[in-house]
C-alpha cells in the first residue's frame, strides 16, 4: 500500500504544473471560469515568481538579488504605448530629423559662398542647431526646437541682411536677446538677475523676470522622469539585482551624467547666441546708424 501511494505522489508530481505557475493564456481556467476572460497574457518570470503581464501595457522586468532568488514585475511604466510612446520615441525622433534637415539646409547654402565670405553668425546657427540635437533628447525638447527655429531665421536674416528692412533686422535681435534671457533665468526669488519687466515674455507670466531659466530648471532623476510619464524610473527588482548602485535609481535620458551633458549644451548654446546677439546689434546699429548717417549727408 505504501508503494502505491509513493508511486502515485510521484507522479502527480511529474505530470503537474510547477507550482506557482501563473496561468496566462487564454484558454486557462480555474474551475469553469476562464482566468483573463480569453484574453492572452505574456508569462514572465520563472518558478515561484512567474506572474502574467499585459503584453502591450506592461513590460516584464526581472532581478536577483545576491544571495536570494529571481524576483519578477510587470512594469507600467516601462511600456511604450500611448503618449509615452509620443514622449520617448516619436517627439525626438521628429525633432532629430528635423535638425538634421536644417543642418544640411544650411551648410549647403554655406558652402556655397566663399570661405573668406562666410559669415561668422551664420557658422554659429549651424553649430547651434547641433547644439540642439542633444538638447532635444530632454524634457527641455521644445526649447530645442524653438532655438533652432529661431537660428535658422537668424542664418536667412545674416545673408539677407542687405534686403531686409531695418525694423525685421531689429526684431531678429530683439528674439535672440530674449532666447538668450530664457536660458540665463534668475537667481531665484522675486528679484533675482534679471531686472527686467517682460510681462508676457516672462516664463512666469508676471509682470517681473522669471526666477529659473532653462539651466536651473533641469534636474536629474524624478522631475525628469516624471516628464516622459516616469518611463526612466527603476523597478525596485532593478535596484535590488545583484552587483547594481542602490543609489542609482533612474537610467536613460534621466541619469545624473545624461543631464549634466544636456546642462552643459544649454550653457555653451547661451554663450554662442551671447555672441550671435552682440554680432547682430553690431551689424544692426551700424545698418541704422549708417542709413541716419547717409539721410543727414542728402539732407544737408
Amino acid at each position: 500500500m505504501t508503494s502505491v501511494l509513493f508511486v502515485a505522489w510521484v507522479t502527480g508530481v511529474l505530470v503537474s504544473p510547477v507550482s506557482g505557475a501563473a496561468k496566462c493564456g487564454a484558454a486557462d481556467k480555474v474551475g469553469e471560469a476562464f482566468v483573463n476572460n480569453g484574453f492572452e497574457k505574456s508569462k514572465c518570470g520563472t518558478g515561484a515568481a512567474e506572474t502574467c503581464c499585459h503584453p502591450t501595457r506592461e513590460v516584464c522586468i526581472t532581478g536577483t538579488p545576491k544571495g536570494g532568488k529571481e524576483a519578477a514585475v510587470c512594469s507600467k511604466t516601462r511600456a511604450l504605448y500611448g503618449t509615452r510612446l509620443t514622449k520617448v520615441i516619436i517627439i525626438p525622433v521628429c525633432i532629430e530629423l528635423l535638425l538634421v534637415f536644417l543642418i544640411f539646409h544650411m551648410v549647403k547654402l554655406l558652402r556655397a559662398i566663399p570661405k573668406p565670405d562666410r559669415p561668422t553668425v551664420a557658422i554659429l546657427c549651424v553649430a547651434q542647431a547641433v547644439l540642439a540635437m542633444i538638447v532635444a533628447l530632454s524634457e527641455l525638447w521644445k526649447f530645442a526646437l524653438y532655438s533652432a527655429f529661431l537660428n535658422v531665421l537668424v542664418f536667412h536674416a545674416i545673408l539677407n541682411q542687405k534686403q531686409l528692412p531695418k525694423w525685421a533686422f531689429g526684431a531678429i535681435v530683439a528674439l535672440q536677446f530674449f532666447n538668450v534671457l530664457a536660458m540665463l533665468g534668475g537667481n531665484g526669488g522675486a528679484t533675482n538677475g534679471v531686472f527686467l519687466p517682460l510681462g508676457v515674455f516672462a516664463a512666469d507670466g508676471g509682470a517681473t523676470s522669471w526666477t529659473k531659466g532653462m539651466i536651473d530648471s533641469l534636474s536629474p532623476g524624478e522631475q525628469c522622469s516624471n516628464a516622459f510619464e516616469k518611463y526612466f524610473h527603476l523597478e525596485s527588482v532593478e535596484i535590488g539585482h545583484e552587483g547594481h548602485d542602490p543609489e542609482v535609481k533612474f537610467h536613460g535620458l534621466c541619469t545624473d551624467a545624461f543631464i549634466a551633458s544636456v546642462m552643459t549644451f544649454v550653457t555653451v548654446k547661451m554663450v554662442i547666441q551671447f555672441i550671435m546677439t552682440a554680432l547682430c546689434a553690431k551689424l544692426f546699429a551700424a545698418q541704422a546708424f549708417g542709413k541716419l548717417a547717409e539721410e543727414k549727408e542728402s539732407m544737408a
